[in-house]
């Protein structure tokens, strides 16, 4: 059930070197009570000395569990509570003991006044640290592929003094695994090969801590020589959202590749209406492109390159957008209405002002309230000119336009000011006015 560990035990020994102490004193006491250096009852010829020595003493202690996880050592916790194991401890202990010579009795001297002698000092006794620092007893190892733009991961090896964390550094070596120095800021567990580590081998140095301190840093053996990623390659090709039309946004969508590109490049093209002779457009090097009137008439394509550690691909093309279509006219004057607002006379609409160059017209007019508000369409009042009727009296009238080319239509814009209330015709002779009376001349 437990376990029999070496421990340093500071105390005890202090307290077997103070007994042994005591025990000098009172033997020397002895020795000057008759003046011969020794104790009264020992024969001629014999000396004694008090010596430490070291003897091995167990007993059983409690002690906190630890377990080694992920070459960590932590605390073994139960219900929240560090679990307390009873294990046997094993340590040194100093004891003083007394060692006697004699000397033959011929060749001793006449007594004489004996000068009490220092103690003998005891031989050093053993020192025994605990924790001591951490002791590397299996290399660090790396795991992981080495080609460039992989990951890899270092294992700390195999420790003894419990380590309680690792540093890690990273190091660049020449292809036969000599000439290391470390690499800038390569300080994790894991570590992702570049560009720069093609034609090179790699270690790591790990250095181990507890509570005494760092350990002497351990590395491990080189990986293989790191060899380029392959370059990405197409497996479908980019496609184009948005509204083709002047002014709208085109959106290039990456398409599909092999061997994990990390960045990508664009160029928008420009091509004839049947998506050939296609040419690069200057500048236009984003994933968004805006439409201009220079691509009117015209299809759009995109081209995408790929790129990883291992260098960029050939670009791959979209498919051709369809033809960007003239934008559709923009109103940018309201139309206006000339004639008198009189019922039957005539009323014409004057075009107003339009961006990208419509080629026709379409036109409605409106009857209005007297303030020229609630206005309603005219039923079959569709031609640049109209003549009000009677229906029209006590109202406004307004004229909206719209405007048409190849991109299609834009409007209706309705003419801003109404006109005049219409106001009923003049009066129109039907009968010629008679005269009565005789024709005389007056007297």
């Amino acid at each position: 059930m437990g376990r029999r560990l070496k421990v340093n035990m500071p105390l005890v020994s202090l307290a077997a070197l103070l007994l042994g102490c005591a025990l000098i004193a009172g033997f020397n006491s002895a020795a000057r009570a008759d003046g011969t250096g020794t104790a009264s009852a020992m024969s001629p010829g014999q000396v004694c000395t008090i010596v430490i020595v070291k003897v091995r003493a167990r007993h059983w202690v409690w002690l906190k569990e630890t377990r080694k996880i992920h070459g960590h050592r932590v605390f073994v916790r139960r219900h929240g509570k560090v679990v307390l194991v009873h294990v046997r401890v094993s340590y040194l202990r100093a004891e003083p003991t007394q060692v006697c010579t004699v000397t033959p009795l011929a060749a001793l001297t006449p007594p004489s006044p004996v000068t009490p002698s220092a103690p003998a000092s005891s031989p050093p006794a053993e020192v025994l640290t605990s924790p001591q620092r951490p002791l590397n007893s299996e290399p660090p190892s790396i795991g992981g592929s080495t080609r460039a733009g992989q990951m890899l991961t270092a294992e700390p090896g195999a420790w003894s003094g419990s380590p309680t964390s690792y540093t890690y550094q990273w190091q660049r070596c020449d292809s036969a695994g000599a000439s290391c120095s470390p690499v800038s800021g390569a300080t994790a567990q894991a570590y992702i090969l570049g560009s720069p580590d093609v034609g090179s081998t790699l270690r790591v140095a790990v250095t181990a801590f507890n509570a005494s301190g760092a350990s002497v840093p351990a590395t491990g053996v080189q990986t293989t020589v790191v060899t380029a990623q392959p370059r990405p390659q197409n497996t479908s090709p980019p496609t184009i959202t948005g509204t083709v039309q002047q002014g709208q946004t085109l959106t290039e969508v990456h398409g599909e590749w092999t061997n994990s590109p990390t960045s990508y490049t664009y160029q928008w093209l420009q091509c004839n209406g049947s998506g050939a002779n296609c040419a690069a457009i200057s500048g236009a090097t984003n994933q968004a492109y805006v439409l201009l009137t220079s691509d009117v008439g015209h299809t759009i394509r995109v081209e995408e390159a790929a790129s990883n550690a291992g260098g960029a691909s050939a670009p791959a093309s979209s498919s051709a957008t369809g033809v960007v279509p003239t934008p559709v006219p923009t109103s940018t004057k309201p139309p206006s209405i000339t004639g008198k607002a009189q019922q039957g006379q005539t009323l014409t609409e004057v075009h107003g002002e339009w961006t990208n160059s419509p080629t026709s017209y379409a036109y409605r007019w409106l009857q209005c309230s007297s303030s020229g508000v609630s206005c309603l369409p005219i039923s079959g009042a569709t031609s640049q000119t109209y003549v009000p009727v009677a229906g029209d009296v006590g109202h406004t009238i307004k004229v909206q336009e719209s405007a048409t080319n190849a991109g299609g239509t834009g409007g209706p814009v309705p003419s801003t000011s109404a006109t005049a209330l219409v106001v009923p015709p003049a009066p129109t002779n039907t009968t010629p006015p008679t005269i009565t009376g005789t024709a005389q001349q007056e007297k």
